[in-house]
C-alpha cells in the first residue's frame, strides 16, 4: 500500500484499556506459573513410580487433586494481582490519563500528549500486536502505545497497520 495518507487520532485510555495491556503481558507469566506446576507433579510421579507400578494409586490421586487445586488458585491470585495493582497505577497517573493524538501514515507513528511528542518510523518498533480490541506498538519489551481498535473507524488505516505490522 503507497500512500501518504495521514490518520488521526484522538483518544483516552480506560482503565480497562490498561487493564487489557497488562492481562496480555502477564500471560507469559500465568503460562510459567503452570508450566512450574506441571514440572513438580512430574517429578513427583517419578519418584513415587514404585507406588504407582504396585497399583498403589492412593497418593497419585491425592496429589493430582492438589495440582489442580493450587494451579487454579495461583492463577486467580494472580489475575487478581494484575487487576488491582493496573487499578492503582492508572488511578494515580495522569500521564495514562491524558489525552492521546496519534497520526499514522505509511512512513511513520507519531504519538503526542500534553507532556511528550514521539515520532517512530514503522522500522523503529520492535513488536505490532494485533488483539481483538486493542492494538499495541511495542517500542521494547516494556513500553508500548496502545491502540483500542474502538477508535480506528476507517478499515484502510487497519489495512495499513497490518501491512506494516512488525511480528
Amino acid at each position: 500500500m503507497k500512500t501518504s495518507e495521514d490518520y488521526s487520532l484522538k483518544y483516552t485510555l480506560s482503565e480497562r484499556d490498561y487493564l487489557n495491556l497488562n492481562k496480555w503481558y502477564n500471560k507469559k507469566n500465568i503460562i510459567l506459573l503452570i508450566v512450574i506446576f506441571l514440572f513438580f507433579y512430574i517429578l513427583n510421579i517419578i519418584l513415587d513410580y514404585k507406588n504407582i507400578t504396585a497399583g498403589i494409586y492412593k497418593n497419585l490421586i491425592s496429589n493430582t487433586l492438589f495440582i489442580i487445586v493450587l494451579i487454579f488458585l495461583s492463577i486467580s491470585i494472580l489475575k487478581l494481582i494484575i487487576k488491582r495493582r493496573s487499578k492503582v497505577i492508572y488511578r494515580h497517573d495522569k500521564i495514562l490519563k491524558s489525552a492521546i493524538e496519534l497520526k499514522i501514515n505509511n512512513e511513520k507513528i507519531t504519538e503526542k500528549t500534553e507532556k511528550s511528542n514521539m515520532e517512530l518510523s514503522w522500522e523503529d518498533l520492535y513488536k505490532t500486536i494485533i488483539r481483538k480490541n486493542h492494538i499495541y506498538f511495542l517500542i521494547s519489551k516494556n513500553r508500548c502505545i496502545i491502540l483500542p481498535v474502538r477508535e480506528i473507524k476507517d478499515q484502510k488505516l487497519m489495512d495499513l497497520i497490518k501491512s506494516k505490522a512488525v511480528r
